[in-house]
């Protein structure tokens, strides 16, 4: 039995433009309907089939990992701008109301 990995493929490289777009709310989505892909297709009995299907299985974990990686530093980077932002606003009220 030989597996396609190439929808599950197809789904994380779509996820991966949409982060890089900044569309959150379609990453999740996307994420979410790997997740279910990754699932339904990568059983212990495919896993123990082959060689390829394992190293398939470890390629398509890589790139989660490094999705999850660029998501963790951009949600890093946008804390810190809200938090300036915030800050920012509260010297602006204070300045105007002095």
């Amino acid at each position: 039995m030989s597996v396609d990995f190439a929808q599950i493929e197809a789904t994380l490289n779509e996820l991966d433009v949409a982060c890089q777009a900044g569309e959150l709310e379609e990453a999740q989505r996307l994420f979410k309907q790997a997740d279910t892909q990754i699932r339904a297709t990568l059983t212990r009995e495919v896993l123990a089939e082959s060689e390829q299907c394992q190293r398939s299985a470890a390629n398509i974990y890589h790139h989660i990992q490094e999705l999850t990686t660029q998501l963790h530093l951009n949600r890093t980077s946008v804390a810190k701008e809200l938090s300036q932002f915030v800050g920012n606003q509260k010297k602006i009220k204070a300045y105007k109301n002095t």
